[in-house]
Parts: structure tokens; sequence; C-alpha cells
């Protein structure tokens, strides 16, 4: 036994490890990027790569290991375990950028102008994009001659010199931008090959129906509480079942079980 009995510390460690052994390394999937194949790995250092934290949206997570159909060291894409509760975030910081509204406190703390920024200096976006926004941006923009207004998606286009009164694809119900029907005569510039097609953006119209669709929520939400408060002792037999059965095929639907 050495001085400061090391060796004790030693013998305990290894009880430790016996009683409570540490969990294995867990096996990831990677999918090659030349053919497709899928492969495990368990060492991140074995892909030769992965994030880079200073790269952020050009970044991917990918690795150098061995294909054992190209029989060559390619890129692969470095699959997340489905049960991890961080498999969306990337997903999730692209629709922040591309316009979501951030939900909980940890969304709601992030610079969203900032990232919207970077998003854009690495991924540009088609500029003959048509684009819907927030009345209230709009007026307000106008009223402080801001140069630019910035539209439902996050991208900031000219802001107009006046409020024309044909804006057909706004209203005044709660603000709310209202998009005009999809366009059906999308094109090309056919003499270069190389034009942006023309037509609306979906991130403003994902937008709008995300909105739309929290705030019918909660006017569901209002009204069920109103209904079980202050009419469900006034509703007679039939209603009754007609509610119990309309519950139901919605439970139903949902598939989850009660």
């Amino acid at each position: 036994m050495s001085r400061h009995g090391r060796e004790l510390v030693g013998l305990h460690l290894r009880r430790i490890h016996i009683v409570h052994p540490l969990p294995p390394t867990p096996v990831k999937q990677a999918l090659c990027c030349q053919c497709g194949q899928i492969r495990t790995y368990k060492d991140a250092w074995r892909a030769q790569g992965g994030y880079n934290s200073a790269d952020r949206w050009r970044r991917r997570m990918v690795g150098r290991l061995k294909c054992s159909h190209c029989q060559a060291i390619t890129d692969h894409a470095l699959l997340k375990d489905p049960e991890c509760r961080h498999r969306d975030d990337d997903e999730r910081e692209q629709l922040l950028a591309l316009g979501d509204p951030p939900r909980g406190a940890s969304e709601r703390g992030r610079d969203l102008e900032r990232l919207r920024r970077e998003y854009r200096e690495a991924a540009p976006r088609n500029p003959n994009l048509e684009h819907v926004w927030w009345i209230s941006d709009a007026n307000r923009a106008i009223a402080e001659n801001a140069p630019t207004l910035t539209v439902l998606c996050g991208e900031t286009i000219p802001t107009p010199q006046s409020r024309p009164e044909s804006w057909h694809h706004l209203n005044n119900d709660a603000d709310r931008g209202k998009p005009r029907p999809v366009r059906l005569d999308e094109y090309e510039d056919h003499e270069t090959g190389m034009s942006w097609r023309d037509g609306d953006c979906v991130d403003c119209l994902r937008v709008y129906n995300t909105t739309r669709l929290a705030l019918q929520r909660g006017h569901l939400y209002d009204w069920l509480n109103y209904l079980a408060h202050n009419l469900l002792d006034s509703l007679d037999a039939v209603t009754v079942d007609e509610l119990i059965e309309a519950v139901k095929a919605i439970h139903r639907k949902s598939g989850k079980s009660r």
C-alpha cells in the first residue's frame, strides 16, 4: 500500500464499476451520402467530423466513414437517436429562422433577428416571392419611414410608400395577414434559364396558417370552458349524446389511448 492509500482508492473504484457498471456506448446510425447505404458506428471520433459550432448554418451532422457498398471512405450523414429529446433542434432553429413564432422560454430568449440574418446569409432566398405581412408592422414602418418591412417568414422587403386600398391579401381581423389563393402561373426566364421562379412564399403561408390555428384553438378552448361552466347543466339528453359521440370521434381520430 502506498503512503497515500491510492491502491485502496483504486480497489474501491473497481468495486463501484462492478456494482454499477457504466452503460454501453450507444450504437448510432450513419447514412452514406453517395449510395444511401446505412451503417452503424459508436464513437464520434471515428466519423472524423460532425458539428462545427463556428459555422452555424453551413454545418452538417456529417462525418467520414467507410462504406461497405462503396468500398471507400465517404461522407456519411450522422443520424440522431429517435429517442433523443434534442433530435429536432436543428429543424426548430430552421423554422424559427423562417418565421415561426417561438415556443417556450428558451426559444423566446433567442436573438431571432440574428438567427434569421445568419440563415439567409448561408442560404439565399428567392427574391421573386410574394410575401404576407402584419398590417400593424406595415403601418408602423410607413409611419416611421423605415426602409424595410419584416414579413411573416422573417424576410425583409422594401416598405411600401403608402397603404393602398387594394391590399387584398390582408384583412383587419385581429391584425392577421390573409394570403391570396396560391398563384398557378409560375414561370422561369427561358432566355437565361437561371431566373428564380415566381410564386408565393410558402413560409409566409405556413406561418399564417400556424398563427391562425393557434388563435382558433384558443377560441375553441374558450367556447369549451363556456359550455362546461354555463350550459352543461341545461343541455338535453339528445344534445349530450351528440356531444359525447363527437368527442369520441375526435379521440378515435387522434389515435391516442384514454
